[in-house]
């Protein structure tokens, strides 16, 4: 995706990361990777493969341009102990939908209680922001393309409802529009 060999890599290690991650992005991705490390070391060792991570960032290419990232990653194994052995990272180039400065940070759980979401520069995960089971179902239906009409009808709650959802969701997701909540929610798992 940014053209670097994995000999550069190697040559230059860790440094490397820090000098192909945006100036302006390299504390919120060091922040999305600590908090994710402390999240997962106190969840119970039965638990903590069943949790993901995910964020995006600007990274430059060997070109000297920047694309947008989505870095997601699963645990794969455990040690003995619990701690985290293998972990699968997986880079996508979003930039065709990412076009905004605004980097956003999922961890996702096995119950809808335990998922939380930062879209700002300040990672949190304050409960507060995760979407309830209705803004779900409201965003699964905004996504499939359905007017705040029809999604009223299939949910049967009022229209005023629905854009109440709406509005409250670009809120705890820190969006600026329908479409951009949509693409998040679909690259990050949400939906």
């Amino acid at each position: 995706i940014i053209g670097y060999t994995h000999e550069y890599l190697i040559k230059r290690g860790v440094e490397f990361l820090h000098d192909f991650i945006h100036k302006d992005d390299v504390k919120f991705v060091y922040q999305c990777l600590r908090k994710s490390w402390e999240f997962i070391s106190t969840r119970a060792t039965s638990s903590k493969k069943a949790y993901s991570s995910s964020f995006d960032c600007r990274i430059k290419t060997l070109t000297g341009d920047y694309l947008r990232i989505l870095h997601q990653n699963k645990i794969l194994n455990l040690d003995r102990r619990g701690n985290v052995l293998y972990v699968l990272g997986i880079c996508t180039d979003i930039s065709h939908w990412h076009k905004d400065e605004h980097a956003s940070f999922t961890i996702l759980g096995p119950e809808e209680a335990q998922n939380f979401y930062c879209a700002c520069q300040e990672v949190s995960l304050d409960n507060s922001e995760k979407l309830s089971k209705r803004q779900r179902q409201v965003l699964q239906l905004l996504a499939e393309g359905h007017s705040s009409r029809e999604i009223s009808k299939k949910l049967n709650i009022s229209e005023n409802t629905v854009k109440v959802h709406r509005r409250n969701m670009l809120d705890k997701l820190n969006m600026h529009n329908t479409n951009h909540m949509i693409k998040f929610a679909v690259s990050h798992g949400l939906i």
